[in-house]
């Protein structure tokens, strides 16, 4: 099941290879949802006659049986470390509205009553 997150990631994907903004995409997961998406890309490499490459990168070890890519793609293993060091802890989600501000009308004063 493609979650909504993986949905926009994937369209996010596929619209920007459209825009020819890349050449290479490395996708940092191993959601096989996204195999459709290396299909994708090779239809727009076609389309626009240039090469895109699609891989995909994700945790290895020797300890975790069956870990893979993302099929379709070319995969690159690397080490648990190495992948933590790839993701970005920032929230870009857009911030709720600030419940300090003023009401319509006035400001509020210290007190939080309208002045």
């Amino acid at each position: 099941m493609v979650t909504r997150r993986a949905s926009t990631f994937a369209l996010d994907v596929i619209r920007t290879a459209q825009e020819r903004t890349y050449d290479v995409a490395l996708l940092f997961c191993r959601d096989q949802d996204l195999s459709e998406v290396a299909d994708e890309l090779r239809l727009i490499s076609g389309q626009q006659k240039r090469w895109i490459k699609i891989a995909s990168a994700y945790p290895y070890s020797p300890a975790v049986k069956g870990a893979v890519g993302i099929q379709r793609t070319d995969w690159v293993r690397i080490d648990r470390a190495e992948y933590d060091r790839c993701i970005d802890h920032r929230d870009y989600r857009p911030k709720p509205a600030a419940a300090n501000n003023p009401p319509i009308g006035g400001k509020p004063s210290a007190s939080g009553k309208r002045t």
